[in-house]
């Protein structure tokens, strides 16, 4: 009998790294065990007739929450209730074998999420130890104990999580088969990843101009979407570089941009294991 997994993500909308991890992960467990696993994403703030921004193969289930990314300070207490309550309900429709967490915030609800349920748990790390606040870094040392498995992306990460016995390290995968290396004869410089503050973009087109004084001649790609777009956008023309930055956006068919640039570069505030870096070495960039 195939084993019932069920995925919760934020958003399998988004092209971010968690998304791309999780369709990889789904992905590979049917490619290699094609009868071995039922699996069903419980996709939290996407919608109805909404589709996963990755590739996923057809026979995963996509389940919409619906949920509204808007809880406040004095609501945030009846917004988590209202979410744990529809888990709790999934759960027991679907009867489902394992229940994975792709955030920390995710892994510290799957105790309330299969409480009176058979259902084994399985926490995934994607950021560094010390990226959660302190005090859920806190509360983190009592729930990570009580689930099945804690899954981190490296060993140093797993000698950070000294005070857990149930821990595995496990690192992020290739999504694509690539038989075929970039040229390096162009004058592109290339970088993939979420707009945020945490992947330091804006610390990029900081180094770029510098870079730009000397080597007028390169240009900079910058793929990807998130809240800091406009804010990025707008420091780039501040600085006259309109012309030497681009971004691009999030794209599905990453691959062949990569190949048509010769230099890959990441700036991020921290990092746990990013998929980008090894899409980039298998490219063939520097």
């Amino acid at each position: 009998m195939a084993v019932k997994i069920a995925i919760i993500i934020d958003n399998i909308t988004k092209s971010a790294g968690t998304e791309r991890a999780t369709t990889n992960l789904c992905n590979g467990l049917l490619k290699f065990y094609p009868n071995g696993y039922q699996i069903t994403i419980n996709s939290l703030f996407s919608n109805l007739g909404e589709h996963a921004f990755f590739e996923l193969d057809s026979k995963i289930n996509i389940l919409h929450i619906e949920k509204k990314n808007d809880f406040a300070p004095w609501n945030k207490f009846f917004w988590y209730q209202n979410l744990v309550a529809k888990i709790v309900k999934t759960n027991r429709e679907h009867l489902f074998d394992v229940l994975i967490g792709t955030t920390y915030v995710h892994n510290l609800l799957l105790p309330l999420f299969v409480k009176n349920s058979n259902t084994k748990t399985i926490g995934c790390e994607h950021v560094v130890y010390c990226y959660p606040p302190k005090l859920w870094q806190q509360i983190r040392k009592f729930v990570y104990p009580k689930l099945d498995r804690v899954i981190v992306l490296n060993e140093v990460e797993r000698r950070n999580f000294y005070f857990l016995k149930n821990t595995a390290a496990i690192p992020n995968s290739l999504p694509f088969e690539n038989n075929r290396t970039a040229s390096l004869i162009s004058k592109n410089i290339i970088t993939v990843g979420r707009l945020t503050h945490e992947k330091g973009v804006d610390i990029l087109i900081d180094i770029y101009e510098n870079v730009y004084q000397k080597a007028p001649d390169w240009h900079l790609n910058i793929f990807g979407d998130g809240e800091d777009f406009e804010m990025l956008q707008i420091k780039i023309y501040e600085k006259g570089l309109g012309n030497f930055i681009t971004l691009h956006g999030s794209v599905k068919n990453i691959s062949e941009n990569y190949l048509q640039n010769s230099i890959f570069v990441l700036s991020s505030r921290s990092e746990s294991f990013g998929i980008v870096i090894i899409e980039a070495m298998n490219h063939g960039l520097p």
